[in-house]
C-alpha cells in the first residue's frame, strides 16, 4: 500500500433513501484518499449474506459508499486506516458488494434493514480494516465498497487505501 497522495472524497450525506443505496455511490479514488461516512445511513443490515453489520440493524450509524470498475482477472485490495494507520475513530465495519444487484434494496417505510445484500468479503474488527475480491471472470465486475458506522452516532473520517493487481 502507499503511493502518491489522495484527495478528499465525497462521503455520504442526508436521510435514508429507499432504494438501492449502491445508486449513491462515488467513485473509488486510486491508491487513497480520505473521506467521511457523513449523516447518510443508507446500509442498515445486520450480520447476513456474508456482510459485517450491527447486532441492531435500525440502530447503525453514517455510511458511505463507493464503486470501481474492476478489469477482468485482477484483484482488489481495500484497506481502511486512519491518517495514524491505527484504525477509524469509529466503530466501523467494511463490506465489498459484487454487482448492483447485491447492494440489496431500503423498504420504502424505511423501519428495516437493507434487504437482500450479499457481501464477497466483509471486515469489522480489528482495525485497520481490509476487504479483497479475485475478478476471475473474463469480463470487468462492478465492485462497491461500503464503509458503515456500526451503531447510532458511529460516523466520521476515514481513509481508504486501494490496491489492484493482476491475478
Amino acid at each position: 500500500f502507499g503511493g502518491s497522495a489522495g484527495s478528499g472524497g465525497s462521503g455520504g450525506s442526508g436521510s435514508t433513501t429507499p432504494g438501492n443505496p449502491c445508486l449513491l455511490a462515488s467513485s473509488l479514488e486510486l491508491p487513497w484518499f480520505t473521506s467521511n461516512t457523513g449523516t447518510r445511513n443508507n446500509f442498515r443490515f445486520a450480520d447476513t449474506g456474508g456482510c459485517q453489520g450491527s447486532a441492531d440493524y435500525t440502530n447503525s450509524g453514517g455510511d458511505a459508499v463507493f464503486s470501481y470498475l474492476l478489469p477482468a482477472n485482477s484483484r482488489i485490495t481495500v484497506r481502511m486506516t486512519n491518517a495514524s494507520d491505527a484504525g477509524t475513530s469509529f466503530d466501523s465495519t467494511l463490506n465489498l458488494v459484487v454487482g448492483l444487484a447485491n447492494c440489496g434494496s431500503n423498504p420504502t417505510d424505511l423501519d428495516g434493514g437493507t434487504a437482500g445484500i450479499t457481501c464477497a468479503s466483509s471486515a469489522d474488527d480489528p482495525q485497520p480494516q481490509t476487504v479483497t475480491y479475485s475478478n476471475t471472470g473474463g469480463t470487468p465486475a462492478q465492485v462497491f465498497i461500503i464503509v458503515d458506522g456500526y451503531t447510532t452516532g458511529e460516523a466520521g473520517l476515514f481513509m481508504l487505501e486501494t490496491q489492484i493487481s493482476v491475478l
